[in-house]
């Protein structure tokens, strides 16, 4: 995803951004496969796979050469679900549900690399 600046949290901090940055320019093609989700459920498979699935395999790839052999595959796996689908579900509640926003995207992104943070350390401790 990116290369290693010797420093976790500026990763995960520019990571965040990252993401959101893209699915904040993609906010138009988000409201388009949600609303076309029912009458052709192939274009949301389509687009999940194309879009989604291959950044959620490339941050589990991530997570896994920062944690060594401390965690599984597996778990690098369940980690990038649970890291992107905070991310992912911050935009899908505004930009597809019109859910208000509950926090500002500074705060968000902090307590997100915290987490991300603790998280990492808790696998290699």
């Amino acid at each position: 995803m990116l290369t290693p600046l010797g420093d976790l949290e500026s990763e995960l901090t520019l990571i965040a951004r990252y993401v959101l940055a893209e699915l904040d320019s993609e906010s138009d093609l988000l409201r388009i496969i949600a609303s076309e989700a029912r009458n052709r459920p192939h274009l949301l498979t389509t687009a999940v796979n194309e879009l989604v699935s291959t950044t959620f395999t490339g941050f589990a790839s991530w997570i896994s050469e920062r944690a060594g052999e401390s965690i599984s595959a597996e778990q690098a796996d369940a980690l990038s679900s649970v890291g992107l689908g905070a991310l992912l579900s911050s935009r899908l509640l505004r930009d597809v549900l019109g859910v208000p926003v509950q926090t500002d995207d500074q705060t968000l992104i902090d307590v997100w690399v915290r987490v991300m943070l603790d998280a990492l350390s808790n696998f290699s401790s």
